[in-house]
């Protein structure tokens, strides 16, 4: 019983000691090195699709502000995609121990999706179909002035041939224009319309050497206001040599002076001048910092908004 006690007693101070070395390791605040070691940019590559239960599609870049189909094809070999960037950066899920898995916080850069939410499919593909009614009728009285010009020219010179180049691309434009309308007729037809997005997220870090390392990432979620989205890699690791913030379990001291870490410079930067998605740090001892947000659009979200987001299923 005695060697028992003795044990427990040697034992106990021992497991204490390396508790307390463990939480003081996790929560002791990150220097400049490891704060840049956790960022990353995020380029996001976005198109939408018409689609009908009867396999008819279309392939659009985004809607723009007369609510109509920017980039449209019918054509998948010429998809256009909306092309945004934001940066972000790699997280844990608990503050206790790596729980990383490959996870990105990063601000939302592309927000058309919130248009399509006000947008019946229906109504979408009648407006377009009567705006492209419009654009075929302009481009045939276009393409009647350019055949006008080519007969009466005689001439072939450089100015005949540059119109007759022009002509050419008018006539395809037309084709084109033609086949998406043919689709659209069938899509208004079906009970069943629908818009879908296709997203690609591309997050590169940078590794030892200051080498940018790319991985292909997916959406998790997004906020519930669309201003920061939470992405994974596919093998959900963190690349080597990079490191995860961690959100500590007490509320962020909004007063004091804050920075930002990004992707473009080497050292912290006011937040005045640094990208949304930019990890935000409050100043601590030894010029260290502790985590306490990211820069948005809209101002700043603090790690506890951070931590419910990334918590809350």
């Amino acid at each position: 019983m005695r060697l028992k006690n003795i044990i427990i007693y040697i034992a106990l101070p021992v497991i204490v000691t390396v508790l307390a070395i463990w939480i003081i390791s996790r929560i002791w605040p990150d220097d400049n090195k490891s704060s840049l070691a956790s960022v990353v940019k995020i380029d996001c590559k976005r198109h939408y699709v018409l689609s009908d239960a009867n396999g008819h599609n279309l392939f659009f870049a985004f809607i723009n502000s007369d609510s109509l189909m920017e980039g449209l094809t019918w054509n998948k070999e010429n998809i256009i995609n909306n092309e945004t960037e934001s940066e972000g950066f790699w997280i844990n899920q608990s503050w206790l121990y790596p729980s990383c898995e490959g996870k990105i916080i990063s601000s939302v850069s592309d927000t058309t999706d919130l248009i399509i939410k006000n947008i019946t499919p229906e109504g979408f593909t009648e407006r377009e179909i009567v705006y492209l009614k419009k654009e075929n009728t302009s481009i045939t009285q276009k393409q009647s002035e350019l055949k006008y010009y080519l007969k009466v020219h005689g001439v072939q010179d450089e100015g005949y041939n540059m119109v007759a180049k022009y002509a050419t691309k008018i006539h395809a434009y037309k084709d084109s224009i033609n086949k998406e309308l043919a689709i659209l007729k069938e899509i208004k037809k079906s009970k069943h319309i629908k818009i879908y997005i296709k997203d690609q997220y591309i997050a590169t870090c940078k590794n030892k050497k200051k080498q940018n390392i790319k991985q292909v990432c997916y959406l998790i979620k997004k906020s519930s206001d669309n201003r920061i989205q939470l992405l994974r890699n596919f093998n959900n690791t963190m690349p080597d040599n990079v490191n995860a913030v961690s959100i500590m379990p007490w509320k962020s001291d909004k007063k004091k002076k804050v920075m930002a870490v990004c992707f473009r410079f080497d050292t912290p930067c006011p937040e005045e001048i640094a990208d949304n998605g930019s990890s935000i740090y409050t100043e601590t001892l030894f010029h260290k910092g502790l985590f306490s947000g990211i820069k948005t659009s809209n101002g700043i979200i603090w790690r506890e908004q951070i931590y419910s987001f990334i918590n809350n299923k």
